[in-house]
């Protein structure tokens, strides 16, 4: 049996694995395709071709781009620019690198820069205690100066430029002398900073921030060569964008020529898979807690299922040994009354007669009993619920027995908490009957010399207590009491008889009217107790 509820829950354990791992994969799936459907991953556009673009708008453009889009990928995503002069054995003229951005009114320009440039990336919070938004990407720079620099309205180039940090730290930095710049269309700084409004800022971006982000940098520099190699061999039309859109990875080109035959190649690789992990680490953090939790429900289920179908095995084992082991005795001791009979002696039959008899009301009873048990199991009993006065009840049940009670000579007070004496609930009368009467049998069957029942208010609750000096419980047998057939081994003995049934059919009955009940061990006996709402007219 064991194996089969083994089987039966991984079973249900996988199909639930499969139903979340079929789940996921879709929810993945589709915040991939939105990844790669992101509009500020689609900088890459196709562009608007004419024979008028000279070297300065494709540089312009270079930078433009680098500065809009690439400070601002993230570690999953890396970029690279560069233009080629066809020309002259397709040698580059100007690569991803970085830069000082000097913003304008109504234009930008930059400065590149090298290595003899003081920022690095490990010196930010050194030199500037500012950070970037994805990571440490650009910083601001103050009081800026630019003396003896020259700007052909896309570089600055020549001249020196300084500025102070963020702990008012001064530096300066001479700017070179790129070999693409135009210098017929360059005028002084002054100038075009009078023409454009200048305002003294700058930004610098610093890009290779992370190994992550190098590696996917390094791989869009592979791409732009791989391009550029396939533009030469006549593979790639100009001005055209490509894209490879992988699930792990896509990979993004954009291949630009103007009428001087320079090109511009603009390369993105991203990691889409990635990206959507990252951007909804919460929802399967959350998912996989779900998951754990839905797992751990099943085999939690699955456990209970067995150990209650174990339980409900032992309790039927239990069941048939009390049943035969009640049926037993008094079936051993009617079948030698009746064969015996013809040998007993008149005087004696009547005797004989009224220990058969009672041997047969004893099984008649527990029979009664456990029907009484099977109707309550199958939940074919109704509830007739009325007033009942518990106090009334009882004194009318006891005046039944007190011929019994008084043949053992027990002492038996019934009492109450108040006045008037009346302790109404809400109930059906004959079930009361049975709980009041299997209390008071059982205390008399037990006892030694009294018998105590007490009727009491516990806030809006009334509580019927009956307590015995007879033989105590245990204190790990008092939970048992209430199963079919359990009976400590002095009761075994007993001398008026028991089923062992009685209590049982009683924790049915309180169960269906919600009561509390139970029992224990005080200085005074053992104590049986149930507890009910008063009832409220």
């Amino acid at each position: 049996m064991k194996k089969q509820y083994l089987k039966f829950g991984i079973v249900y354990c996988v199909l639930v694995l499969l139903i979340f791992a079929t789940a996921m994969t879709l929810f993945t799936r589709k915040k991939v395709s939105e990844v790669k459907d992101n509009k500020r991953l689609h900088y890459l556009n196709m562009p608007s071709y004419s024979e008028t673009y000279q070297l300065d708008y494709l540089i312009n453009k270079t930078y433009r781009s680098m500065a809009s889009d690439t400070p601002f990928l993230t570690d999953d995503m890396g970029a690279y620019y560069v233009i080629v002069d066809c020309q002259n054995d397709y040698s580059k003229i100007l690569e991803s690198a970085n830069f000082l951005k000097i913003g304008g009114q109504y234009d930008d320009v930059y400065i590149p820069i090298d290595s003899s440039f003081p920022y690095k990336n490990s010196d930010f919070e050194k030199y500037t205690g500012n950070f970037g938004k994805e990571g440490n990407h650009y910083v601001e720079f103050r009081n800026v100066e630019l003396t003896g620099a020259k700007c052909d309205h896309n570089i600055i180039y020549d001249g020196t430029i300084s500025w102070t940090d963020a702990f008012d730290n001064s530096y300066s930095y001479s700017i070179g002398h790129p070999e693409y710049v135009n210098e017929a269309e360059s005028v002084d700084f002054e100038q075009w900073a009078e023409e454009q409004m200048y305002y003294s800022g700058a930004t610098l971006y610093l890009f290779d921030d992370s190994f992550s982000k190098r590696q996917l940098n390094e791989k869009a520099e592979e791409l732009a060569d791989e391009y550029i190699e396939k533009y030469k061999a006549g593979d790639v039309q100009p001005n055209e964008v490509i894209k490879e859109e992988g699930f792990f990875t896509a990979k993004y080109v954009v291949v630009e020529v103007n009428a001087d035959n320079k090109i511009s190649v603009e390369t993105l690789v991203i990691k889409p898979f990635r990206m959507a992990l990252r951007e909804n680490k919460s929802i399967y953090i959350l998912s996989l807690v779900a998951l754990f939790i839905s797992e751990l429900a099943i085999a939690l289920s699955i456990r209970a299922l067995y150990r209650n179908q174990k339980s409900f095995e032992i309790r039927s084992q239990k069941l048939t040994r009390g049943i035969a082991h009640e049926l037993k005795t008094p079936l051993a001791i009617t079948k030698a009354c009746v064969e015996n009979w013809e040998y007993i002696d008149e005087e004696q039959r009547k005797e004989y007669t009224e220990k058969v008899i009672k041997e047969v009301d004893h099984m008649s009873g527990m029979i009664m009993n456990l029907l009484e048990l099977s109707k309550f199991s199958n939940g074919n009993v109704k509830l007739n619920k009325e007033d009942v006065d518990l106090m009334a009840l009882t004194k009318n049940i006891y005046s039944r027995m007190s011929d019994l009670a008084h043949e053992r000579d027990i002492n038996v007070t019934i009492t109450g908490d108040r006045g008037d004496g009346v302790y109404p609930v809400y109930a059906d009368l004959d079930m009361m009957n049975i709980v009041i009467s299997n209390y008071l049998s059982n205390a008399i069957k037990y006892c030694d010399h009294s018998i105590k029942v007490m009727i009491a208010h516990d806030g809006r609750k009334i509580e019927l207590s009956v307590t015995n000096d007879g033989a105590r419980i245990s204190k790990q047998d008092q939970g048992k009491v209430w199963d079919v057939f359990y009976k400590t081994d002095e009761a075994r003995t007993d001398r008026l008889g028991s089923s062992g049934v009685g209590l049982s059919v009683v924790k049915n009955i309180l169960d269906m009217h919600k009561a509390k009940y139970g029992c224990y061990d005080n200085n005074a006996g053992m104590v049986f107790w149930f507890s009910m709402d008063e009832y409220n007219k």
